[in-house]
């Protein structure tokens, strides 16, 4: 999918779409530093497409620059109040912000929409250090793998490990 959108913005570089649609397929694939370049321009052409707000805030989540994401992710949902994808990685952004209260009501609201009952796991709500059920993530459409961290023996180094109290950062898909 990529290297067709790669040919319609060679044809027509000013074609924001086309920019947008490469950067989710580059997000799909892992490319996290692609889907944030190619939705960051698709966002100078036209700033009011949700769904490349929402990838290019998944790709900050995964650089760790959780204010921008938060940024990008806020202003997806303004343009699409019904994308519970958004409300999910917001949520993921959240969490790793240390604002935990509001993590769990986005994970909510999330919830509440109708695809969004897949993207949310059931909250342990019973425990306060024990907010993702097994160590997991709000959000694997966020890119986020339960059980795939290092600490999982799912591979990786010790400067990816997450710290004390952080759940595992995005591994994936965006």
């Amino acid at each position: 999918a990529a290297d067709d959108c790669t040919l319609a913005i060679e044809a027509s570089p000013l074609d924001a779409g086309a920019w947008a649609t490469r950067g989710r397929a580059k997000g799909a694939a892992g490319d996290a530093q692609g889907a944030l370049a190619d939705c960051s321009k698709a966002l100078e052409l036209d700033p009011s497409d949700a769904g490349a707000w929402r990838v290019r805030g998944s790709a900050k989540l995964v650089f760790e620059d959780f204010e921008g994401a938060l940024e990008d992710l806020t202003e997806a949902i303004a343009l699409d109040p019904e994308d519970a994808r958004a409300y999910s990685i917001r949520s993921s952004v959240l969490l790793n912000l240390g604002r935990r209260l509001e993590a769990v009501e986005e994970a909510g609201r999330a919830a509440e929409m109708p695809d969004g009952r897949v993207l949310v796991p059931e909250l342990d709500l019973d425990e306060e250090d024990d907010l993702l059920d097994d160590g997991g993530s709000i959000d694997e459409d966020a890119g986020l793998e339960p059980g795939s961290g290092p600490e999982a023996g799912g591979g990786g180094d010790a400067a990816a490990a997450p710290a004390a109290g952080r759940p595992p950062r995005p591994r994936s898909r965006l």
